[in-house]
């Protein structure tokens, strides 16, 4: 079910498998990307999600200090049970620095990289 949609991501929840998806959609503004952080952790607290699929296949770069406040919020979803995320990433290189920076700071559930959205889905199935 979509939660909610701004110009750079949209939110969606599944029940049955309480997986919380990002679909990131190019690159935005710092306001921008960190309303889409903040409204992921609000959700992800509301729906009592376990899992976040971060699908960035048509993301777009995202400043170091970005990704640095995105883990720093990152505390509130280990505070709210979070048990893994799996992120889905472009061929483009530096696409996939964004998404590790965010994972150096965020180390405290597990993470991991696909280049495949279904194989992330059942990895985190997996980790029920």
């Amino acid at each position: 079910m979509k939660l909610w949609e701004s110009p750079i991501i949209r939110i969606d929840f599944d029940e049955n498998s309480r997986v919380l998806t990002q679909v990131w959609k190019g690159f935005g503004s710092s306001e921008l990307f960190r309303e889409a952080i903040d409204k992921t952790v609000y959700y992800f607290i509301q729906k009592k999600a376990a899992y976040i699929l971060a699908d960035s296949s048509t993301g777009a770069i995202v400043k170091k200090e970005d990704t640095d406040y995105a883990a720093q919020k990152a505390v509130q979803l280990v505070k709210n049970g979070i048990k893994a995320q799996a992120f889905v990433l472009p061929a483009n290189v530096f696409v996939k620095a964004s998404a590790q920076n965010f994972a150096n700071g965020a180390s405290a559930y597990q993470i991991q990289y696909f280049d495949d959205k279904d194989k992330a889905m059942e990895w985190l199935i997996a980790q029920a």
